[in-house]
């Protein structure tokens, strides 16, 4: 049986790679393309939707809504 992993656990491995990519500012995260976002080191189809919403946050400066929503 597959472990089901929390919402808020896939968030934060997203921030991991998003980090370890050198991208460490709101202004680097947003100005990210979907070109840009392909190219992070194993992304998945999920975290790319997820990256999406996490601009979104940071545009509307809803950043920690962002980390607590499940």
């Amino acid at each position: 049986m597959a472990k089901q992993v929390s919402m808020r656990a896939k968030k934060m491995k997203l921030l991991e790679k998003v980090i370890s990519a050198g991208l460490t500012s709101e202004e680097k995260i947003i100005s990210m393309t979907p070109a840009d976002m392909v190219q992070l080191p194993e992304i998945t189809t999920e975290e790319l939707r997820l990256l999406c919403d996490l601009q979104d946050s940071m545009k509307n400066n809803n950043f920690f809504a962002f980390l607590c929503s499940e």
